[in-house]
């Protein structure tokens, strides 16, 4: 079973630091997806378009890779 431990400390996060470019895109600027991250990805851009009031799009490329768009 886990242990439960107190008094260790947290050690600090790198501020500013995300997973996504969700926050730098401009509208019409793209970025591609490796197919195992197409679910996760959507996700998240789902919940950053609600916070921010801005849309995203994913589509399937011809070479059947994934990219994600800023359309808003």
């Amino acid at each position: 079973m886990f242990k439960i431990e107190k008094g260790i400390t947290r050690p600090p996060g790198e501020p500013g630091v995300r997973k996504y470019p969700f926050s730098q895109m401009e509208i019409g600027d793209s970025f591609l997806i490796p197919q195992d991250y197409m679910t996760r990805v959507r996700a998240a851009a789902h919940r950053h378009g609600e916070r921010t009031r801005t849309k995203f799009t994913i589509r399937r490329m011809e070479d059947g890779s994934y990219r994600c768009w800023r359309t808003a």
